[in-house]
């Protein structure tokens, strides 16, 4: 398929502190037509979203759609938008 939105690295800080905290979470906003999409969130060093760290697709109500669950690499899942903004 084709990729519609990608977000940047996230780079991680092994121990945060006052001094070295964690980066500022990345949030995006994507309007989708209505149609059958694949949402996949990748981790390259195979521990998913650490400890307490999440994810989460939410629509244009604010509402949640989905939320992450404990992965390794990678996790997908299939999203049918019938006319919803994102």
């Amino acid at each position: 398929g084709t990729t519609l939105y990608q977000s940047a690295v996230y780079t991680d800080v092994p121990n945060p502190t006052a001094t070295t905290p964690l980066p500022t979470p990345i949030t995006q906003t994507w309007t989708l037509a209505p149609g059958c999409y694949t949402f996949t969130i990748n981790d390259t060093y195979g521990d998913g979203i650490y400890d307490y760290g999440y994810y989460n697709l939410k629509n244009n109500a604010n509402a949640i759609v989905f939320q992450g669950s404990p992965y390794t690499y990678t996790q997908t899942r299939a999203i049918n938008i019938s006319v919803l903004s994102f």
